[in-house]
């Protein structure tokens, strides 16, 4: 089982790409492609650790909360969604607001999933 954050396969993917591309630095030896991805990597990765971060954090926040999503939606300024997003995130919190409670672990599960896929980018 590899770590939640695999930097090992971060710097694969990263060589992929590069050798995929035919960037100059493929010309080069072996040990200065190790340097050139090595200095790549030290200078990338605070950026995507600070991005999962406050991802993670994000979606901890509203975990469970349409209705805390909902509010800081109007009142933060600090992220917008789509408005197809805030019309789905009004469907879920009408839908919690007006289902019997046997519904509603249900529905916060289908809530967080989307909620996962909003916050992470995925589709």
């Amino acid at each position: 089982m590899s770590e939640p954050l695999d930097l090992w396969s971060i710097e694969q993917k990263l060589e992929e790409i590069m050798a995929k591309k035919k960037f100059p630095y493929c010309r080069v030896s072996a040990k200065a492609r190790q340097e050139i991805l090595y200095v790549l990597l030290e200078e990338f990765l605070p950026h995507i650790k600070n991005s999962i971060k406050k991802a993670c954090k994000f979606y901890l926040k509203y975990k469970d909360k349409p209705d805390l999503l909902f509010e800081s939606l109007d009142n933060s300024g600090d992220f917008d969604i789509p408005l197809k997003k805030k019309s789905e995130l009004a469907e879920f919190i009408w839908l919690l607001k007006n289902s019997p409670l046997k519904d509603t672990e249900m529905i916060l599960n289908e809530y967080n999933e989307w909620l996962f896929k909003l916050t992470f980018g995925l589709k």
